[in-house]
C-alpha cells in the first residue's frame, strides 16, 4: 500500500512510502506497520493521523487497497 507523507516524515522518508499490509486494513494497522518499518520515527508516526481519500480516518476504519492514504504528523506554528 502506498502511503503519502507530509511535514517532518516527508522530509525524512520522502513524499511516499510503500508498506505491505493485508487489505482491508485499518488506520491503526497502517501506523503499526510504518512504525515497524521505520522505528526511528515510531513516536512521530504514533502521534500522526491517517487520512483516507482526503478525510481523517478513525483508528478502526476499514481501508481497502484502492484508497488514497496519507499520514499527517502534528504541526506547530503560530
Amino acid at each position: 500500500m502506498n502511503i503519502q507523507l507530509f511535514s517532518l516524515l516527508a522530509e525524512a522518508l520522502g513524499a511516499q512510502v510503500t508498506i505491505a499490509v493485508t487489505t482491508p486494513t485499518t488506520a491503526d494497522a497502517i501506523k503499526t506497520a510504518l512504525a515497524a518499518a521505520y522505528p526511528k520515527y515510531a513516536a512521530l508516526i504514533a502521534q500522526s493521523v491517517v487520512a483516507v481519500d482526503q478525510d481523517y480516518a478513525t483508528a478502526d476504519q476499514q481501508i481497502d487497497a484502492a484508497a488514497e492514504v496519507a499520514l499527517i504528523p502534528p504541526v506547530s506554528g503560530g
